[in-house]
């Protein structure tokens, strides 16, 4: 592999090192913020939506479940280890009408932590959205109020304090044709993020006596949230539940299967797509082998004539190419690492590296420059780049890149092993 003139690398030897360590290095980064995406988007949906919901049906219709206390007294009771909470809940779907605006809207009713007499506050628990404004532990309000995402809030332009409209199916939970219509009015109390665009900008949020009256059902709820420990463990809660309470059970995997099958398909395309590059540079390693065996031909005859066996000359030149792979690997997963932790960084220089030029360019010529963003937070949303950096997948592909690395050398060095010495020392083999 030794270059000439003391150089530490051939040419051959660095080029395919370099196919090696992009692969990787490539990979690595576009692994870690895809899958932060996903686990961004995972985690904004584990933790606002109940992971498993109880329902039941009379009739082919939703039905109020009555004695909704008792039953969660006895879920919590039975599965203590495993459950978190288990909480009443209405959901439905129901208008928002604020002034002229007229918009669809996704109304869920929820128990909220009871106001401390003293302080006459409120601190909601963690798998609450997060109060964006005006405070995530807000003020006792008297009046009955409405948290509603921040992107609705922008979409629509409310303004906390500003009262709006909301219709919905009295009695029922279902817009169904020739029902009686429900409408109240409710002030805006408060803003909510949950990280997923879709909750931010269509939910609503009210404390689950409010939803009662909305709907006119008296002390009952829809449906019986239960958030668990482990949500590894969906499948199987949701079956021993079953068992107990054979109505409509349903796992938030069920809910949004298609969503993390399009989210499993994707990382699976980047993966593919993205490995290719690491083959293309295993390839570079047998070209650099097989010019590497072409150009020490002649060292081979000798070593070959001195007793050398095949076997020998098979394991230097194997040796060789699972060398650069490996080096080549490992350089490439560490640098990938480090660009994944300091991707924000990188495209902020960038970003900067843009407008300076842009501005300076706009001076001299006496135009206008508007500074860019290279990832607008008007089109993306979230406020910094996702990364998750996993760390057995970046060692399993380290491990298939160094084995194939390996394997690929093994296509000239048995060539290589199988020179005749006496023709390649004649010079009868060009």
């Amino acid at each position: 592999m030794r270059g000439r003139e003391g150089n530490l690398l051939s040419m051959n030897a660095f080029m395919a090192l370099m196919g090696v360590f992009l692969g990787p290095a490539l990979l690595v980064v576009v692994l870690s913020i895809g899958t932060g995406f996903q686990t961004q988007m995972k985690e904004s949906i584990f933790n606002f939506d109940p992971h498993i919901v109880l329902s039941r049906t009379d009739g082919g219709k939703e039905s109020p479940i009555r004695n909704w206390k008792s039953i969660r007294a006895e879920i919590l009771t039975r599965y203590q280890k495993e459950i978190v909470s288990a909480e009443g809940a209405i959901q439905s779907p129901g208008i928002l009408k604020n002034g002229s605006l007229i918009d669809h809207v996704f109304i869920r009713a929820v128990e909220f932590p009871p106001v401390d007499p003293q302080t006459r506050q409120r601190s909601f628990p963690a798998s609450f959205p997060e109060i964006v404004q005006p405070t995530k532990t807000v003020k006792a309000d008297s009046r009955p109020g409405v948290y509603i995402g921040q992107e609705m809030a922008v979409n629509l332009g409310i303004y906390l304090g500003e009262t709006i409209e909301l219709v919905v199916p009295r009695g029922q939970f279902s817009l169904q044709a020739g029902m009686t219509p429900s409408m109240k009015s409710f002030p805006v109390i408060g803003f909510f993020k949950t990280g997923y665009y879709e909750y931010d900008s269509k939910v609503i949020l009210m404390e689950l006596s409010q939803g009662q009256k909305l709907f006119s059902i008296g002390d009952a709820v829809q449906q019986i949230d239960i958030r668990i420990q482990n949500p590894d463990q969906l499948s199987i809660i949701r079956n021993r539940l079953y068992i107990q309470w054979p109505w409509n059970i349903h796992s938030l995997e069920e809910q949004h299967q298609n969503l993390f099958a399009a989210l499993k398909l994707e990382k699976t395309i980047m993966t593919i797509i993205i490995f290719l590059f690491t083959l293309a540079g295993i390839m570079g390693i047998v070209i650099a082998t097989w010019n590497l065996v072409r150009s020490h031909k002649k060292d081979i005859g000798i070593a070959k004539a001195l007793g050398m066996s095949d076997h020998s000359i098979l394991m230097i030149f194997t040796f060789t190419g699972f060398l650069l792979g490996a080096v080549g690997s490992i350089l490439g997963i560490v640098t990938g690492i480090y660009l994944s932790l300091h991707v924000e960084d990188i495209l902020g220089l960038v970003e900067t590296g843009i407008n300076t030029t842009g501005n300076w360019i706009a001076q001299l010529t006496g135009g206008v420059w508007l500074n860019i963003s290279v990832i607008p937070k008007g089109v993306y949303y979230f406020d910094h780049i996702p990364v998750h950096i996993d760390i057995p997948t970046l060692g399993i592909l380290g491990i298939v890149a160094v084995f194939l690395s390996g394997l690929a050398s093994m296509i000239p060095a048995w060539a290589a092993s199988r020179y005749e010495p006496v023709s390649i020392i004649r010079g009868g083999e060009q």
